[in-house]
């Protein structure tokens, strides 16, 4: 008698297990309760992460003054070729902005990110996911995409209070919308459970797709903002037996070496204190319109300067005004015929 109620609870519990595990896969109705268990297991994971970290900092503390010396000179060498670079490129915005502006056109700005670290990665042998350091109390959100310096890496799949799992687009499960940066082909690309592959499923075979092509996000979805780089197409083969083509593409983001990443959220503007303080724009020349003619002369960067020194100036043509008639001209022309 004792046996068969041992056997009743082993059932029910096992219902309940099953009834658990469904609700959590196809509702969000259990979310709270997720985020409150991994709030408790975070204390575990960090001991976990403890001699990794001690084994890192051993290392660091080994490092002899010669190298660090360098290492400090080659930064500050990168330092001001990457300030440079961004001075340049704070022009080219601000220029940009201004000829939208101009053309009555939309702004797409940037978005917002944040910066977020690796602290372990997925060891089953087809699930390519990691784990990062922020969550809910971040703003982190199921869905928000994931990159590097290079290129899309992945989305979040799922969230607690501190921590947070990143599907990478190299897994099984993800699928994301892409276009071909050449021609605006919209395809999709699927994980293979490889870190280093990518398909391109369901495009027959007189698709305009070739190898080196760059494949970007669409913006198709609303998870993954427009224009990021996804994968480059490495391999098109043609199986006379199959409608579609063969297609294997390479990620471009560092799957396997990225320590940082971003989380970004589509569509935010940047925070304010993401801009740097200490680039200075680089100081541009005054430039004068002069009305000459119906054009207006513009003082272009780049081109040949003339033998006083100066840049040589581009007349932008316009329409030719035409005089304006008096109404006594009118009279006269209307007595003349």
């Amino acid at each position: 008698m004792q046996h068969s109620g041992v056997n009743l609870r082993f059932l029910v519990y096992v219902f309940v297990s099953v009834l658990i595990i469904n609700m959590d896969a196809h509702t969000h109705a259990l979310a709270p309760v997720r985020a409150l268990l991994g709030l408790t297991v975070a204390p575990l994971q960090e001991l976990v992460l403890v001699p990794r970290r001690f084994a890192e900092w051993v290392s660091l503390r080994a490092i002899s003054e010669s190298e660090l010396l360098d290492k400090v000179e080659d930064l500050q060498a990168a330092n001001l070729t990457l300030s440079a670079r961004l001075q340049r490129i704070d022009g080219l915005d601000a220029e940009n902005r201004r000829l939208r502006e101009l053309l009555s056109a939309s702004r797409r700005g940037l978005d917002r990110v944040m910066l977020a670290e690796i602290e372990n990665i997925s060891l089953e042998p087809f699930t390519q996911s990691v784990l990062v350091n922020k969550g809910l109390a971040d703003g982190v959100y199921e869905g928000q995409p994931v990159l590097d310096s290079r290129g899309v890496m992945g989305q979040v799949v799922r969230t607690s209070y501190l921590k947070s799992a990143v599907s990478l687009v190299t897994d099984p499960g993800q699928t994301i919308p892409v276009m071909l940066e050449r021609n605006g082909l919209r395809a999709l690309t699927s994980g293979t459970g490889s870190r280093q592959l990518l398909d391109v499923p369901f495009l027959d075979r007189n698709t305009d797709i070739r190898r080196g092509d760059l494949l970007i996000t669409s913006g198709l979805g609303g998870r993954f903002p427009y224009g990021y780089p996804v994968a480059i197409v490495r391999e098109v083969t043609v199986d006379v037996n199959e409608p579609f083509l063969n297609i294997s593409a390479e990620p471009v983001a560092r799957l396997g070496y990225s320590r940082e990443v971003l989380l970004a959220w589509p569509g935010a503007e940047p925070d304010a204190d993401l801009t740097p303080v200490d680039v200075q724009p680089i100081p541009q020349p005054p430039v004068s319109p002069t009305s000459i003619l119906g054009g207006s002369i513009l003082t272009l960067p780049g081109q040949i300067p003339e033998s006083g020194g100066e840049s040589a100036p581009a007349i932008l043509p316009q329409s030719t005004p035409q005089p304006a008639v008096s109404p006594n001209q009118d009279a006269v022309n209307a007595t003349r015929q």
